[in-house]
């Protein structure tokens, strides 16, 4: 009997150790809350009552996580007398609070001094070797790219082989970002973001976009994608001068998302190889839709296929991507291979059947919309119905 004491004794004491530590589990994970914070609430409420004067109070509290939200937050504030205390918060002590402050200063529109403040400040990470600021740097050159506007080209004359020739010479801009390491995740991913923020305004500087091919080398995923959407948007000249680069990355990539980047950049190239390529990404049974859809606007800007050519695709598993090789049809020409084209979209779902009644609508087919309005009044739903009326 003694025995069975002992054993519920014993059953009974390891239970109550599970439980309290299942309690101080729990109470851990509470404290992960920030939100449990009274001081967070206020924070964040002063955020979306657009309180001012009480989010400034909370850029200069004592506690680092509360100047980091506070700086983060600014970045949905339109308050201009924020960018003072902001730039102030630059040199703050903690890393986090310097680069969520620089974050907030690329949703501002900066000007000429406070454009060149950043720059400086790029210039002074990357002189005195902060490497441990690499986070900082990151978000400055994301946000001095956001409100980089170039200037007048700068041409100086030059005296070479007897002959005066005029040569652009290098931005401060240009000259700083290239002085940039790249040698982490947050640099990489920074230059690549900042160039893209660049392109997307067709800004380009061919010393930078060259930089971007060992960050495509050594970066993580994330950063691969930002490089190749930078790159799809990048300098023509650099797309030309590295074409066969393009063409044999693209061909090996696997990434879906990556290679939907590249795909745009190689339709950029004026070269017999890209389109081969591309029919090859629209027509393969092995290439995913976002590749295919890629490829065909691709084929559907360049206007080197004809009708015939994107015939197979249009038996694609994907809606999606039988309408974009319907709208490269419409593009390239299609009334000369009419009938081929109604005969594969026959069996397919309404939205694709609708997409071939307005092609026939404009090639003159059905000019009345006749056949349209018969197939909308034949369509089996009212969802399919809109599909026709679109038409």
């Amino acid at each position: 009997m003694k025995k069975y004491a002992n054993q519920f004794i014993f059953s009974l004491v390891l239970i109550s150790v599970l439980i309290l530590n299942s309690c101080s589990n729990s109470a851990k994970k509470e404290v992960k809350n920030k939100f449990h914070d009274p001081l967070f609430v206020e924070l964040y409420d002063a955020a979306d009552q657009k309180d001012i004067v009480k989010i400034k109070k909370f850029l200069q509290h004592q506690r680092a996580d509360l100047r980091t939200d506070a700086a983060w937050l600014c970045s949905y504030q339109s308050d201009t007398t924020l960018i003072t205390p902001l730039f102030s918060l630059l040199k703050d002590s903690v890393e986090e609070v310097g680069a969520a402050a620089a974050h907030a200063l690329g949703y501002f529109q900066l000007n000429e001094k406070q454009q060149a403040n950043i720059e400086f400040g790029i210039s002074l990470e990357v002189s005195q070797k902060q490497s441990k600021h690499s986070l900082l740097l990151k978000e400055m050159m994301i946000t001095a790219a956001k409100n980089y506007q170039p200037k007048e080209e700068v041409i100086k004359t030059v005296y070479f082989g007897g002959f005066y020739d005029e040569v652009e010479m290098t931005t401060p801009f240009e000259q700083t970002m290239f002085n940039v390491p790249t040698d982490d995740d947050n640099t990489q991913l920074g230059f690549a973001t900042m160039l893209l923020q660049l392109h997307s305004k067709k800004i380009h500087f061919m010393s930078l976009a060259n930089r971007l091919r060992n960050i495509i080398y050594s970066g993580d995923e994330h950063t691969r994608n930002v490089a190749a959407q930078a790159i799809a948007r990048g300098p023509q000249q650099w797309l030309d001068e590295n074409k066969e680069y393009m063409f044999n990355w693209v061909s090996q990539e696997n990434n879906t998302e990556l290679k939907t980047f590249l795909i745009q950049g190689i339709s950029r190239i004026d070269d017999k190889k890209t389109d081969e390529l591309l029919l090859g990404f629209a027509s393969s049974p092995s290439s995913q839709p976002h590749n295919a859809i890629a490829a065909l606007q691709g084929i559907a800007a360049r206007k080197k296929a004809n009708a015939k050519q994107l015939l197979p695709i249009l038996g694609h598993r994907d809606p999606k991507v039988v309408i974009t090789a319907l709208e490269a049809i419409e593009k390239i020409g299609y009334k000369n291979d009419w009938e081929a084209i109604t005969l594969a979209c026959q069996n397919k779902p309404a939205i694709v059947r609708a997409e071939l009644a307005r092609l026939a609508i404009l090639g003159g087919m059905d000019s009345n919309g006749e056949a349209c309005w018969n197939a909308m009044k034949s369509a089996t739903s009212d969802y399919e119905k809109a599909f026709f009326i679109k038409a």
